[in-house]
């Protein structure tokens, strides 16, 4: 099934339209309903070439409502991945938004001293009404943000939903990495 966002050329607008699906919104029409159905959605980038032996661990291994992996690298503040996205100018045209939001999450009380998920893998028991108040909260930052830098949202909103969130480490489901062809 197809959403329907216009195509773009500009990886900060493509990039941000994933959130969409990442962040469980399409649950929201109609026409998806039926993933009621199912208990689990895991959501993969495409960049990760996920198998069904993948699928596999994270059924044995998931204890919690959501799994996702740390990064690869040891990340432990936002300021980490922060320095990191500046790497990329989808989310450098962002930044400025960006440093305010985390300042404002600071000031409310949430830390900066979070590690880091990589949120390219993430299992949802989404038929959880607790999971899905996670994900409408961390999409409608994003969209006020603007930045589809996902995973410094993630580090500060994940504080408040601890409970539901089992982290591993990234090398737990070793998935090869690759760009699509």
């Amino acid at each position: 099934m197809f959403l329907d966002f216009p195509l773009s050329e500009d990886d900060a607008i493509s990039s941000f339209q994933a959130k969409y699906v990442k962040f469980l919104q399409f649950l929201r029409e109609d026409r998806f309903e039926w993933f009621k159905n199912y208990d689990e959605i895991v959501y993969v980038d495409h960049k990760f070439f996920l198998t069904t032996d993948h699928l596999g661990l994270i059924e044995t291994n998931k204890e919690k409502e959501i799994m996702i992996r740390t990064t690869p690298r040891l990340k432990t503040t936002v300021w980490d991945e922060v320095n990191d996205a500046m790497g990329q100018e989808r989310y450098r045209r962002f930044m400025l938004q960006t440093r305010a939001y985390i300042d404002e999450k600071i000031k409310s009380g949430l830390s900066e001293n979070a590690r880091i998920c990589n949120t390219g893998l993430i299992s949802y028991s989404h038929n959880n009404p607790d999971v899905l108040s996670f994900v409408n909260h961390i999409y409608p930052d994003l969209v006020e943000i603007g930045t589809s830098e996902c995973q410094i949202v993630w580090a500060l909103i994940s504080q408040q939903y601890l409970p539901l969130i089992q982290t591993i480490d990234w090398a737990d489901i070793p998935i090869l990495w690759k760009a699509p062809s």
